[in-house]
Parts: C-alpha cells; sequence; structure tokens
C-alpha cells in the first residue's frame, strides 16, 4: 500500500517538471528567434540594398528584397574604390593597434594587480576616466601632437592613438582583473628559481591569462576597426586611409550611392566575423573565466 502510494507521488512529481521545462524550452527558443531576426535584419536590408541596382534605387529602396538584382554592384564599387588597398589598412592599423595595446597592457596589467604600487586605485579609475570622453575631445591636441612627431597620414600615426585611446584601457582592466585572482604560490616558484619579473609576466601570468587576453584583443582590434575619428583626422590620403573612411565617399553631397555604401560596408564587416569564428571558443570561454573570477 505504502509502495503503491510513493509510486503514485513520484510518477506525478516526474510529470510536473517535465510539463515546465517543454514550456521553459519553448519561450526560450521564441526569445532566441526573436533576438536572432532582430539582429540579422540589418545584414539582411545591407544585402538586399547592395544588390539593387543604380536606377531602380529610388523604387526599390522601399522593398524589402528589390525586384531587380545586379551583382556588377561589387564590381563597380571595386573599380570606383580601392577596396582592397583600404582593407589592408585597416588590418595594418587594426591590427598594429591591437598588438601594440596588448604588448604595453599586459605589463601594465601584472603591476598594477600584483605589485605594491602606490595610488594602483588611482591609475585604475584614471585608465577607465577616458573612455568617458568622446574621441572628439582631444583630436586637435592630438593632430597637433602628430603634426610635431611628423605620424600624421602615417599607420603609426593612427596604432598610437587607436592603442592609446580606445584599446589600452579595456586590455588593462580586464587582464588585471584576471591575474589578481591567480595564486600566488606560482610567483613563489618563479622567486625560488632566481626568475626576474619578465620571466613570471611572459612564462607563468601570460600563460594563464590567455583566455583574458583573447577577450582583451578581440575587442581592442574591433574598436580600432571602428575608429572613425581619428583616421578622418589623420589620414589624409588613400595610402593610409582605413576603410570606414573610405566607405565615407560614397556619400555625397547631393547624392547617396546606397548600393555601393552597403557593398563596401558588407566587406568591412568580414573581417571582424571572421575573427569571431576563429577565436569564439577562446572568447566563450574569457568571458566566462572572467565572470567566474
Amino acid at each position: 500500500m505504502i509502495a503503491a502510494k510513493v509510486g503514485d507521488g513520484a510518477s506525478r512529481i516526474s510529470r510536473i517538471p517535465r510539463h515546465t521545462l517543454s514550456g521553459d524550452r519553448v519561450f526560450s527558443y521564441i526569445v532566441l528567434s526573436v533576438f536572432t531576426v532582430l539582429t540579422l535584419f540589418p545584414i539582411f536590408i545591407m544585402i538586399a540594398v547592395s544588390l539593387m541596382p543604380s536606377r531602380h534605387l529610388s523604387s526599390d529602396l522601399y522593398h524589402l528584397w528589390p525586384t531587380n538584382i545586379d551583382l556588377r554592384n561589387y564590381l563597380l564599387m571595386w573599380s570606383q574604390l580601392p577596396v582592397a588597398h583600404l582593407l589592408l589598412n585597416s588590418v595594418i592599423i587594426a591590427g598594429g593597434s591591437t598588438i601594440l595595446a596588448l604588448l604595453t597592457g599586459i605589463p601594465a596589467a601584472f603591476a598594477l594587480s600584483r605589485m605594491n604600487i602606490v595610488g594602483r586605485k588611482i591609475w585604475l579609475f584614471g585608465f577607465l576616466a577616458t573612455q568617458l570622453f568622446s574621441p572628439s575631445i582631444i583630436i586637435v591636441s592630438a593632430y597637433h601632437v602628430m603634426a610635431i612627431a611628423h605620424l600624421t597620414d602615417t599607420y603609426w600615426g593612427l596604432i598610437i592613438l587607436d592603442a592609446g585611446f580606445y584599446s589600452l584601457p579595456f586590455v588593462l582592466w580586464s587582464i588585471a582583473g584576471f591575474m589578481r585572482h591567480i595564486p600566488r604560490e606560482l610567483e613563489e616558484t618563479v622567486d625560488v628559481d632566481g626568475g626576474t619579473t619578465w620571466t613570471k609576466i611572459w612564462r607563468v601570468f601570460v600563460p594563464i591569462a590567455i583566455p583574458s587576453i583573447v577577450v582583451a584583443g578581440v575587442y581592442a582590434f574591433i574598436q580600432s576597426w571602428n575608429d572613425f575619428a581619428f583616421a578622418l583626422t589623420l589620414a589624409t590620403s588613400q595610402s593610409t586611409m582605413p576603410l570606414p573612411i573610405g566607405i565615407y565617399s560614397f556619400m555625397g553631397a547631393y547624392q547617396i550611392q546606397w548600393n555601393y555604401l552597403m557593398g563596401a560596408s558588407l566587406v568591412a564587416t568580414l573581417p571582424v566575423l571572421i575573427l569571431f569564428l576563429i577565436v569564439q571558443k577562446r572568447l566563450v570561454s574569457g568571458m566566462l573565466a572572467g565572470s567566474i573570477k
């Protein structure tokens, strides 16, 4: 009798979570589907507009999909603008600023997280405070300094500005927060072996902090890739002009070439998308590690 009651109770309990879980799963799928549609809809519009013929822009611009598709838009866009060269400029500037931010940010993060430095919190919050200001505030002074150093219209000028203003504060904060939780025993083993501070950084802390470094590097690359203010001010010729500034040339005073503008914008998103696909696992693990810490 007791066994039968226990069996009936167990069967009721087993039935309740199944309905609850299935309902939660359906709701999750609905939310994820809506979020996916909202995220991909601008990309869909970019693709649609990039395939519209120039003569039909005024009429097809209000349709979700063009009535006439013209694949020659990409060839014409490529002939009007040196997309390949501008894309290479963006890769050089974004990659260079990311490397510079990591090479300077990793030792600085180690110093601010593991050493007894006077005013350590003031330094950290000072770097963070720079992100509260728009780059337009320092454009005039930055251009003046770069002109004195003969770095205007050069790769190095943009690399230094992007790394210092956009990338370094986030790199410093994210990596310092991760290094702060690494056990002290690892440092002691290096001290016993007679290792230097640089040995601690590059042979102990950097391998452990790889997930955090990947997250900081991806963020730094994207920030520099999307830079417009510094590039518009310093890059005065196509020899150093990044792709976002080149795309701006399709917006004239009396006419905007929407199909070429959207096509070039799609090309500009491909490197970042490829980067995300390559470091996706590292990026997720780095974010989870940072949240756990």
